[in-house]
């Protein structure tokens, strides 16, 4: 657990703050309290508050988080409030959506900020706590409904965890990469109809599996997106037996290949030897042809020579 104390400084005092040199805190401090993104009004509570505790818990859904218009509150930062009214000091008990969460600093003094603005409040205490570690299950009823307004979606995975995604306009470029998914669907349902009419049914059969599985996951995201199922996207991972089958089709021919290499080489090996035999036979065959005229030449010679004489 860490503790860090905040409170009011007399004036002409100094303060050491953990930011670089030569920052202005007030610009940090603007953007972090989502200048441009309006917070949302707090609750209409039925009852006025009946301690300073409660003053303070209540000002925690006027502090927001750097990243999203929605109070600390509402995210479930909030761990606990507590209060001494005799000398005025709050102690904030919070933790961070992450530990290397780079606004820490940012929302102790916005805390700070906020509750030394209450009446009756002369320190404020912010205690860090861990445990138990943040999830999305502590977010509120009323952060969900600001966060689905926002445009994001909190999908629930099977095992109970919960995953914040960003439901964005759709852009040129998701629309060209739905246009190129279709192509590719296309293309190797074509090529698997090809395989299958060569014969080739194992083949086809391993890519009609593959992308089978390929578009159920475009099926599940399309649920998703239409709000009739509760489930994490899939699509990130439909390309996974997609790309095993490929990758196996792919070996499988590359070995086909080399064996088709291998029985291509033994066959022009054959031949080449068989073409060698012929030709050492046709040298022989010539060497006696020649030596056989040689011979007749001789005796033609030897004939020629005994009639003149």
């Amino acid at each position: 657990m860490t503790l860090v104390q905040l409170g009011r400084l007399p004036s002409g005092s100094e303060a050491s703050v953990s930011l670089e040199e030569g920052m202005d805190f007030s610009a940090v401090l603007a953007e972090t309290m989502g200048e441009g993104r309006p917070l949302p009004p707090p609750p209409e509570w039925a009852e006025p508050p009946v301690d300073l505790a409660e003053r303070a818990r209540r000002a925690m859904y006027e502090v927001s988080d750097p990243e999203f218009a929605i109070s600390l509150a509402d995210l479930g930062l909030i761990y606990g409030v507590s209060a001494d009214e005799k000398i005025g000091v709050v102690t904030v008990e919070l933790t961070f959506t992450a530990t290397a969460c780079p606004c820490t600093d940012f929302i102790k003094w916005d805390v700070r900020d906020r509750l030394l603005r209450e009446p009756g409040i002369e320190r404020v205490d912010v205690e860090v706590v861990w445990h138990p570690p943040w999830t999305t299950a502590r977010i509120s009823a009323r952060g969900r409904r600001i966060l689905e307004d926002a445009g994001i979606a909190l999908i629930t995975l099977p095992w109970g965890e919960q995953l914040a995604f960003l439901d964005a306009a759709a852009s040129t470029w998701e629309v060209a990469f739905l246009v190129t998914q279709l192509a590719t669907i296309g293309f190797l349902f074509y090529a698997c109809v090809r395989q299958y009419r060569r014969g080739e049914r194992a083949e086809a059969l391993a890519l009609g599996t593959g992308l089978l599985l390929f578009v159920a996951t475009l099926a599940i995201d399309f649920l998703v997106e239409s709000g009739l199922v509760a489930f994490v996207l899939a699509s990130d991972f439909g390309f996974l037996p997609l790309a095993l089958v490929m990758s196996v089709q792919l070996s499988n021919q590359v070995v086909r290949t080399e064996e088709e290499v291998d029985r291509y080489r033994g066959r022009l090996e054959a031949l080449v030897e068989e073409r060698t035999a012929q030709l050492e036979r046709a040298n022989v065959q010539l060497g006696r042809e020649i030596a056989e005229h040689e011979a007749a030449e001789q005796a033609l010679r030897k004939r020629a020579r005994d009639a003149a004489i």
